[in-house]
């Protein structure tokens, strides 16, 4: 029987989580209890601007597993929403491997009527004396049919978008190069390059700019990647697709 607890409730602009000492299980339930079958706990409420959804952070527990994922409320369609929430869990859930302790953050990263962008960042270990192993997952889903999107839905079909990104990476090294530090990087585009692919590759979808990047580098444990602008792939973007419209739904410039 699975638990959810609700614990915030928080704005969609202004997400952050911080997630306490997590335990997670490599099964999944296939179906999620209702809104109405979850115990409530809420120690602070707020809605998107627009008044519509409400964003909470639910404590997931199955057996001796445990997790804090995102949740969706104030949907009108019920199924519509309780399939949203199964597929945010179940994107989050198969990040941490069995029998590990979590720790780490959501992020909410772009936002608007038909898109919800969450970034997952964390640390697991087996065990105290293990060194800690990083999570990171940028999860982006539709609203208005709970579809997970993948990079590849953001392009033309049969494009090579991965290595139209890894040459525009390269050429523009240091113009696109991401960095979360006041620190000089010291990993390399060779670096990105060798770990980073349309299969296992990372990506966070912004408002006028995509970031792909790898986990991690070397001894350093840094993140490898580039902020590369929309308008630097608008040759292989699918504007006619689903994901382009949602996300974007105007001309490239």
């Amino acid at each position: 029987m699975v638990r959810l607890k609700k614990l915030f409730w928080v704005a969609f602009f202004a997400a952050s989580f911080s997630v306490v000492s997590a335990y997670a299980s490599n099964e999944v339930p296939a179906q999620e209890p209702s809104a109405t079958q979850k115990s409530a706990d809420t120690q602070e409420s707020q809605e998107d601007p627009q008044g519509r959804l409400k964003f909470l952070k639910v404590k997931y527990l199955e057996n001796n597993s445990e997790a804090f994922i995102p949740q969706v409320e104030g949907i009108k369609d019920p199924v519509l929403q309780d399939t949203i929430n199964n597929n945010l869990k179940t994107a989050i859930i198969p990040t941490i491997p069995p029998n590990t302790s979590l720790q780490g953050n959501f992020e909410v990263t772009f936002y608007n009527e038909n898109i919800l962008g969450i970034h997952f960042k964390g640390l697991s270990s087996a065990s105290k004396e293990a060194p800690p192993s990083k999570i990171d997952k940028g999860i982006h889903i539709d609203l208005t049919t709970g579809k997970i999107y993948k990079l590849e839905d953001l392009f033309k079909p049969n494009s090579d978008f991965t290595n139209k990104i890894k040459k525009i990476c390269f050429t523009n090294d240091s113009k696109y190069r991401y960095t979360n530090t006041d620190q000089p990087s010291q990993w390399t585009y060779k670096d990105f390059a060798n770990t980073w692919n349309k299969e296992s590759g990372s990506f966070i979808l912004l408002k006028d700019s995509v970031l792909v990047y790898s986990l991690p580098v070397l001894q350093t444990g840094e993140i490898s990647g580039y902020n590369i602008p929309y308008s630097e792939l608008k040759d292989i973007i699918n504007t006619d697709g689903d994901l382009w419209k949602q996300i974007q739904g105007q001309t490239i410039q």
